[in-house]
């Protein structure tokens, strides 16, 4: 039994956060794998674009390796697939907040 798709466009730009993003937003720590296969690395670089032109500070990482829901990649959420080296995003993403918010 295959179910048809179907697309609401307007619930689809409702949740586009390219859509979403303005002025306002405040400032924005993206990393994303460029292998995900269930999120392509795509929504994360239009994200950053989005940001960019609304003048939104960000930064942004794009690991090459790496499936979807690494989370903090640590044992403790079951990253035991050789991809470890992803958990620095969290060590990154303190120093950036840090500098960001606390001029530190």
């Amino acid at each position: 039994l295959k179910v048809p798709e179907t697309k609401n466009e307007e619930l689809m730009k409702k949740y586009d956060l390219t859509k979403q993003v303005t002025e306002n937003t405040p400032p924005t720590f993206i990393w994303h794998t460029s292998e995900d296969n269930a999120v392509p690395v795509i929504n994360s670089t239009a994200f950053a674009e989005a940001l960019y032109k609304a003048g939104v500070k960000f930064e942004m990482h794009i690991f090459p390796l790496g499936c979807h829901g690494l989370s903090t990649c640590r044992r403790e959420v079951s990253c035991e697939n050789g991809y470890r080296y992803v958990e620095r995003w969290c060590d990154w993403c303190v120093r950036w907040l840090n500098k960001v918010f606390f001029n530190a």
